[in-house]
């Protein structure tokens, strides 16, 4: 015969209760999570209605009401996400615990996995419902060539050359500008690292002051950006930046050299001022760094433009990339190459799951090319520059 010990008077009861609270937070989830979808697909089936509901009217509401965490002197939202994770764990160890406490009574395993698959549920839905509205839903918006009056269409392998040559020289003589007043090519003297304040630095925020007059889609409240302090595990995913929209903070890796920092923060900048395709995030810091009245940072901004189009050369032409790379400045192309080793030095097996998450949420968003979406940044640069032209 077993024994089973006594239940405290009115346990039932409180079991049932909580349970029934449980119930209808995953309820809750659920309608929550499903507005969210049906409303991301409802946006983006009508971009014209997410400018004008979304993006100049809600959005700006949120952004003020989350304004005040950017006074802090830290990243809210990485303390929230440790102090989640600290949670977490002192969770399990307590269920551990407590399981191991009870004499004479069998673990009830399958409800602690129906409670946990609730709880998943409930905090899912209700974390997609607060993601969309604090800032998922600019991915229905309309795309930057709309505002800026371009043309996006397929370009010859020709104009690819002209762009990859042109942002070639763009960047050697943005270099030079950086070394004068040096005896000599000090290497140390290129790059641009930040100095703290809204958007970044203070010569981010007027870069982004001045390149607002010239398109006032991008005009806006000021983001404070953060170097987190778990930069090294963010080097280890391969990730340089990323936006909270809970918190509306920017987060540049404090690992990334020097040279991509000031291209990387403008990246993240804009997403918090509304754009959240990758593509347009990075052409935008592009802008936002030739806009600049600091060499280091136009420098940064025409460094990672060349990067990208000599990559969509590549793909494109690589004889026609081999034969261009000899032409760029010795400089130039030594750091692009110390850019490109100090990733390679952070490589772990974390970089394909961080990779297979971000590309699944940014299908999940509509961007259904996933990260190869980055890669139109140089359809971005083709179509300016074509608008450009006399």
């Amino acid at each position: 015969m077993s024994f089973s010990p006594p239940q405290p008077p009115g346990s039932h009861a409180v079991g049932q209760e909580r349970a029934s609270r449980l119930g209808r937070l995953v309820i809750l989830g659920v309608v929550l999570g499903g507005i969210a979808v049906v409303g991301l697909q409802a946006f983006h089936d009508h971009p014209a209605r997410t400018e004008s509901l979304y993006c100049r009217g809600l959005f700006p509401l949120v952004r003020a009401l989350l304004a005040p965490l950017g006074f802090l002197p830290f990243s809210v939202a990485e303390v929230s996400l440790w102090l989640a994770a600290a949670a977490l764990v002192l969770k399990l160890f307590r269920v551990a615990l407590g399981a191991r406490s009870v004499v004479g009574r069998p673990v009830q395993w399958g409800k602690a996995v129906r409670r946990s698959l609730a709880w998943v549920v409930a905090l899912g839905g209700l974390g997609l419902f607060c993601f969309e509205v604090t800032w998922g839903f600019h991915h229905a918006r309309q795309p930057f060539a709309h505002h800026a009056g371009w043309t996006v269409e397929p370009r010859s392998v020709e104009e690819l050359a002209d762009l990859v040559m042109a942002l070639a020289q763009e960047a050697e003589a943005e270099r030079a500008a950086c070394l004068q007043g040096f005896p000599g090519p000090d290497e140390q003297a290129v790059g641009f690292s930040l100095g703290g304040g809204w958007d970044g630095d203070p010569s981010l925020h007027a870069a982004w002051l001045l390149i607002g007059e010239r398109y006032p889609v991008l005009a806006g409240r000021a983001v404070p950006v953060r170097r987190p302090l778990s930069s090294a595990l963010m080097s280890s995913m391969g990730i340089a930046g990323i936006y909270s929209p809970f918190t509306a903070e920017a987060h540049v890796n404090a690992q990334v050299p020097d040279t991509q920092v000031a291209f990387v923060t403008a990246h993240e900048v804009a997403h918090g001022r509304g754009f959240a395709r990758e593509d347009e995030a990075n052409f935008i810091a592009y802008l936002v760094c030739r806009a600049s009245l600091q060499a280091r940072v136009r420098y940064s901004g025409s460094l990672q433009a060349l990067d990208y189009a000599r990559a969509a050369l590549a793909r494109a032409d690589l004889g026609r990339a081999r034969e261009l790379e000899g032409t760029t400045a010795e400089g130039v192309r030594s750091d692009l190459s110390r850019q490109a080793q100090f990733w390679r030095s952070k490589q772990t097996v974390l970089w394909g799951l961080s990779a297979s998450a971000n590309d699944a949420y940014l299908k999940s968003q509509g961007q259904t090319a996933g990260v190869a979406s980055y890669g139109r940044m140089v359809d971005l640069l083709l179509a300016r520059r074509a608008a450009l032209r006399p």
